[in-house]
């Protein structure tokens, strides 16, 4: 399946509740605070290599766990959340996700209003972040 990417803009919103929502999805379903990425690349190079290892290895029963290590350079789950995941005061980010339905219940919760992309598509940093995530492969 082809994951999708999509922007949205967080205000008054209740983070126990969008936590408990990706908690229940069924389909491929994460949120990243926009601020710590450079590029729209970076989030498809990451599904890409995301992708590439859960069809080799069933270590990660949630891919998007494994998607977050590749976008924060650890290989903790919990730094990787606590560097890159929405928190109680993000602003803006980014759902990757796979099921239409899914987005469409996410972006009726209270708070979330869907916008542009607000990232640039490619950066002048995209070789230093593939370089980075190289390194996630080797701890892998």
């Amino acid at each position: 399946m082809q994951h999708k990417i999509k922007y949205f803009f967080l205000d008054k919103f209740n983070i126990n509740d969008i936590l408990d929502f990706i908690r229940s999805r069924k389909y491929f379903f994460q949120l990243i605070d926009s601020k710590t990425i450079v590029s729209e690349v970076q989030v498809i190079n990451a599904l890409n290599r995301t992708a590439r290892y859960t069809s080799n290895n069933k270590r990660f029963k949630y891919p998007g766990n494994l998607l977050l290590l590749y976008l924060s350079y650890t290989g903790q789950i919990d730094t990787a959340i606590n560097k890159i995941g929405i928190k109680d005061f993000t602003v803006n980010g980014i759902a990757v996700y796979d099921s239409d339905d899914d987005f469409k219940e996410f972006s009726e919760l209270k708070g979330i209003k869907i916008i542009d992309r607000n990232i640039p598509y490619d950066s002048d940093d995209d070789f230093n972040v593939f370089s980075k995530m190289s390194y996630i492969d080797f701890l892998l």
